[in-house]
């Protein structure tokens, strides 16, 4: 990622476009039926830290990772996994029952034995307040799934921004961007 992003005009947005087209999808593969280990997703979110710094141009310093977050606007891999995986088994909870996904899905909750997968979707979507009625499939209901999806970000989307921002008030070192800082991802204001 250095080598390519080396040459180019402006490195913060060359590293940050680069990051989430070629970083994300890599790492993100399979995310919705695969579980991590608490290890590998804490490597992960470092290593994303790491490029976040780099594309700010302080790859040596200590920065505040919610100043990371604010700049960039990039997503937590908890959170791109919690929408994941709780897009993927509402998906399978509105298939027909002669699938095979929902009858595996079916016998689980028969025989009380669950995936790791399916045990970490019902983690997450309790942290992050998304526990919904399990959608029942019906032909004609292209727009309600459409209104689910909508509604599942918004309400991860609404979580991170308000962990971000009750993690800036802990930090006494982020007082003066806090109070100029609204949303995250976005070019507000020249902090000084």
């Amino acid at each position: 990622m250095y080598a390519k992003s080396l040459w180019k005009f402006n490195r913060f947005e060359v590293t940050k476009i680069q990051w989430k087209a070629t970083c994300v999808p890599a790492l993100t593969y399979c995310n919705s039926v695969l579980t991590a280990s608490a290890d590998t997703r804490k490597r992960l979110e470092t290593s994303q830290r790491e490029a976040g710094k780099w594309a700010l141009g302080q790859p040596t310093f200590n920065i505040a990772y919610e100043f990371i977050e604010g700049e960039l606007g990039w997503a937590s891999y908890e959170s791109r996994e919690a929408k994941s995986k709780i897009l993927f088994f509402a998906r399978l909870e509105r298939m027909p029952s002669h699938r095979w996904p929902k009858a595996i899905l079916e016998a689980m909750k028969t025989c009380n034995i669950f995936s790791e997968a399916y045990k970490r979707m019902k983690h997450l979507s309790g942290l992050y307040e998304c526990e919904f009625d399990e959608p029942q499939h019906v032909e004609s209901e292209e727009r309600h799934w459409r209104a689910f999806r909508n509604d599942v970000s918004d309400r991860i989307r609404t979580f991170t921004d308000r962990e971000w921002r009750e993690n800036m008030e802990t930090k006494p070192s982020l007082k003066r961007y806090r109070q100029h800082k609204m949303n995250r991802g976005t070019i507000d204001h020249v902090h000084i």
